[in-house]
């Protein structure tokens, strides 16, 4: 089995991943999600994998179905694919930026899709979004 990592210094050099060692959830939570959202599709893409099951862990993931079916429906690397969301008791307390919103519908993802999450990103809605969206 060959294995791949989606680093980036300022978003992932980090010992804890939702907060730091005193409980502080980081304020980029939002930001770091779609970073690695996009960058797991990107990658799979550039290695030309046409993958049948994509299988998703925890909210961190929770973005991926979202931009699978929205944003690259239409590309033939994904055209047969189905997602699996799994649940984690590994939530986040605070509900991330507001911010989230506006940077997914800019990433081009319709007002539609974004429902469950407007006006209240946090843990629940992060994992009805992406539940709602899977397979």
């Amino acid at each position: 089995m060959q294995v791949y990592f989606i680093d980036n210094e300022d978003y992932f050099q980090r010992k804890h991943t939702v907060s730091d060692a005193s409980g502080n959830e980081y304020e980029d939570n939002d930001e770091r999600a779609i970073f690695f959202a996009r960058g797991v599709i990107e990658t799979v893409k550039k290695l030309r994998w046409s993958p049948d099951i994509v299988h998703c862990h925890g909210w961190l993931t929770s973005l991926v179905p979202l931009y699978l079916k929205k944003l690259y429906a239409d590309d033939p690397v994904f055209h047969k694919l189905k997602t699996v969301y799994s649940v984690y008791n590994n939530g986040f307390r605070m509900p991330l930026k507001d911010a989230l919103h506006d940077k997914l519908l800019a990433d081009g993802i319709d007002k539609g899709s974004l429902k469950t999450i407007k006006g209240k990103a946090d843990f629940l809605n992060m994992t009805r979004l992406a539940a709602e969206i899977s397979d």
